[in-house]
């Protein structure tokens, strides 16, 4: 399992405008769902801004049945049937409301999770994600896809990618269903790389950085202490 980080920076003037009108630095990550649409339609990370903000994630999913619906402002709640893990190429089978299981199936696509339902339902996807607690190793699963409209009983493949959208807003929190356009928003794409730098400018446009947490242009605002001491080389033994 790879662990992903996004290092945010946020220049001083856009920083003091976000925060006085109480914005909050949001991300939402791809799935192509059933129709094979490229869709962000949940919000994975919402959190208060500061100058340095570290998005961190990692490729482990989780998958469950749900009878809620999509709506617009809602929040995903993950009680309707059991979240279990899933690896690419398995499916989530949900042949009644009470059994549920995961398995490998041939016919699940590389790179994708099968849902296989008995009843009517929507599929969520979870993602393992942080900073926050929620688990034994801090990172809690969050929901990051609820199904468009519920899935008639049959079999349905969805794809995560690695792409994330970034956005501020007021008036969301993590797990709201959202109706994103990708216009909006910064597209993040992650494909073959684990990290990424990116800032947000005083005259309010997104520059992206050098791929690595540790070597951020200089133009940039510094790194957080953690990362910045991580960079400095030890220094040599005194006798």
């Amino acid at each position: 399992m790879a662990t992903y980080n996004i290092l945010v920076n946020i220049k001083d003037k856009a920083l003091e405008d976000l925060t006085k009108n109480g914005s909050k630095l949001c991300m939402a990550k791809a799935v192509i769902d059933a129709n094979g649409k490229e869709t962000y339609n949940v919000v994975a990370y919402a959190n208060i801004i500061s100058f340095a903000n570290t998005i961190t994630f990692v490729d482990s999913y989780s998958m469950l049945g749900t009878i809620q619906t999509f709506k617009k402002g809602d929040t995903v709640m993950t009680a309707s049937s059991k979240t279990l893990s899933i690896q690419f190429e398995q499916a989530y089978s949900l042949p009644s409301w009470d059994k549920a299981f995961v398995g490998s199936d041939p016919d699940v696509p590389k790179a994708s999770f099968g849902f296989f339902n008995g009843v009517k339902a929507s599929a969520v996807v979870t993602l393992k994600g942080g900073p926050y607690g929620g688990g034994d190793d801090g990172m809690p699963n969050c929901p990051i896809f609820i199904s468009p409209n519920p899935e008639v009983p049959g079999k349905t493949f969805l794809t995560p990618i690695n792409k994330i959208a970034l956005w501020f807003q007021h008036g969301l929190k993590t797990a709201t269903m959202i109706s994103l356009s990708t216009s909006d928003v910064h597209i993040i794409d992650l494909t073959g790389s684990t990290s990424a730098v990116t800032t947000y400018t005083d005259d309010y446009k997104w520059v992206d950085g050098k791929t690595g947490l540790t070597s951020a242009p200089v133009n940039y605002l510094e790194i957080n202490a953690a990362l910045a001491i991580e960079d400095k080389a030890p220094e040599a033994a005194s006798d």
